[in-house]
């Protein structure tokens, strides 16, 4: 079957989108766009990406205020580009590198890249839904206390389950170090145009911070943003210094093709944002209010901080992003494989993903009454025929707090390979990251000896039908590894 004809075959199923991206697929919010009609090159009158001076100049610069950064960057390649060019442009070979543990594997890329040093903050695990919970300040300080030769932090806030950290503190706490901060904020392009999310990391201290507006916005696939904030540089020669090196290092990562489908998509939805923000997130904010009161009806499943579930159930959150839709399914009698198909089949919704025991809905200000309704019935009557007052599954083990490094991602990368069984691969130097999809969070990083814990982890996942992924694609059942063992 040929691609497009696969895709418009699944677009007339009626199948409501509760996943990435933001624009729900409603072209009214698109305003008309045929890609092929507006699909040109760099021609006369067009700007050019990598050196705005027109229209494209003009764009950011409405971003930037929309958005309010010092400068912002619009990024065609994802997320992904902006946070290997930020890693990239504040960094040097052999650089001590502050990360949390659940960042994004574009984030390993850019340390194997960059041969960088990390040292890992591990977030706290919320044992009630069986997620990552917030970074905290306290972390950071110690982590600056123990390493003073650390040179830049990268942290995700929100994460993919909607889980804030404290930004602002986070911020003055390295900023007292000299210390820039990247937030991978992918999740949180919507935060700041309603009272009722959680402010951006952009007006809250950090220095470079990554959006991607096709996730919560209505805008394609891949389109990104790029922020630099004047946070630790208050001075602007300096401010203009980053963005030079911000700059350069997109010219290096970033296509030197951009799709202008993509760019007018984006230059569409600021505008929409600059015009419409007020009402949009209005009414949106009224569906997700609704659909949190509505939820306290169901009596087995439950939903992360909505219905009869509060952030106070929660000490390890400092913040919580409604528009995120956590199901724990761990209170009905059906695998989190059987719970996806019933949704999907049955109820004509696709979710975002599906974990061991909970599930994930995204919403935007694309989702309509409908939409929420539909989900809201298909819990009901899932709540109703499949609940118990028993468990049925056994409680999600927590993320690996610890690992083994033994060389830099870099070092491992240089190394000969060895293919050998996961089953028996502990003790051995992994050369390969491996890494549920989605949400692309390593489980286990180029350069770290491979536990019996983190081997137990991955079968376990498997087990329970999440799609694990490595860098050979060759799991389950093989391995990369460096080709000495460990004496």
């Amino acid at each position: 079957m040929r691609i497009l004809d696969y895709l418009n075959e699944y677009y007339d199923q009626d199948i409501y989108p509760m996943h990435m991206p933001g624009h729900k697929r409603r072209f009214d919010f698109m305003q008309g766009i045929d890609p092929y009609r507006i699909d040109v090159t760099e021609v006369a009158g067009s700007d050019n990406l990598h050196n705005p001076q027109g229209i494209l100049k003009d764009s950011m610069e409405l971003a930037a205020r929309v958005f309010d950064s010092y400068k912002c960057w619009y990024l065609i390649n994802g997320s992904t580009v902006g946070l290997i060019s930020a890693i990239f442009s504040l960094s040097r070979r052999g650089d001590k590198i502050l990360l949390a543990r659940n960042c994004h594997k574009a984030v390993y890329n850019a340390m194997h890249i960059c041969g960088l040093q990390p040292i890992y903050l591990f977030p706290p695990f919320d044992e009630n839904f069986g997620v990552n919970a917030s970074i905290t300040p306290e972390q950071v300080k110690a982590a600056l206390d123990e390493y003073p030769d650390i040179k830049l932090c990268v942290i995700t806030s929100p994460t993919y389950d909607g889980v804030v950290s404290d930004i602002a503190s986070i911020s003055r706490v390295l900023h007292d170090h000299q210390v820039p901060l990247i937030v991978d904020e992918a999740h949180g392009p919507h935060f700041g145009f309603h009272p009722s999310f959680p402010k951006s990391a952009i007006t809250e201290g950090a220095d470079l911070v990554i959006q991607s507006i096709h996730k919560t916005l209505p805008s394609p696939t891949q389109t990104a943003l790029l922020h630099l904030c004047s946070s630790l540089w208050k001075n602007r020669d300096r401010l203009e210094d980053m963005c030079r090196n911000v700059a350069s290092a997109l010219s290096i990562f970033e296509s030197t093709s951009p799709s202008y489908i993509f760019m007018a998509a984006m230059d569409n939805c600021v505008h929409l944002l600059n015009d419409e923000q007020e009402s949009l997130f209005h009414e949106y904010i009224r569906r997700i209010n609704k659909f949190a009161r509505e939820t306290e009806q169901l009596k087995h499943i439950r939903i992360l901080c909505k219905g009869l579930d509060s952030i106070e159930n929660h000490p390890l959150f400092y913040a919580y992003d409604p528009s995120k839709i956590v199901m724990s399914i761990k209170n009905i009698s059906l695998s989190s494989g059987e719970f996806e198909s019933i949704m999907l089949n049955k109820y004509k919704i696709e979710l975002e993903m599906i974990a061991a025991d909970y599930g994930l809905a995204l919403t935007s200000i694309c989702d309509t009454d409908e939409g929420f309704e539909r989900l809201l019935n298909a819990l009901i009557e899932i709540d109703r025929e499949y609940g118990t007052d028993v468990p049925t599954k056994p409680a999600t083990p927590p993320p690996i707090q610890d690992v083994l490094t033994r060389m830099t991602i870099s070092a491992a990368k240089d190394m000969p390979d060895d293919k050998i069984r996961l089953a028996d691969s502990e003790g051995r130097i992994s050369r390969e990251i491996i890494f549920a999809y989605p949400p692309g969070i390593p489980l286990v990083v180029p350069g770290e000896e491979i536990t019996k814990a983190s081997i137990d982890r991955i079968e376990s996942l498997i087990q329970d039908g999440i799609t694990v992924q490595s860098t050979y694609g060759e799991l389950p059942a093989y391995v990369h590894v460096v080709e000495y063992e460990i004496n």
